[in-house]
This record gives structure tokens, sequence and C-alpha cells, in this order.
């Protein structure tokens, strides 16, 4: 039986896991839209009360 990495044994992972989250310049525009909006989160108000 083989040791875990941690007890001397060989590393499973050999390369560095890529950077996370992954996004691009949509998103970013997307994000600053709703920061700049104010409304972050919560129902819309409706005039219909049910």
């Amino acid at each position: 039986m083989d040791l875990p990495r941690i007890l001397g044994g060989e590393a499973v992972r050999k390369k560095p896991f890529p950077d996370w989250p992954m996004f691009d310049e949509r998103e970013k525009e997307l994000l600053l839209q709703v920061l700049e909006s104010r409304r972050w989160g919560g129902r819309r108000k409706t005039s219909r009360r049910i």
C-alpha cells in the first residue's frame, strides 16, 4: 500500500490547479452593472397582493 503524500508518499497531482474562478471581460462588466445598480438581491415589489 502506498503512503499518502503527507507521510512521504508521491503526490497525486503533478500540476498546479488552474486559476479559479474563470471569467472574462463580459462577466466583469455584468458584475459592475449589478454593483452600480445597488440592487443586489431580494424580491421585486409588486402591487398585487395574494
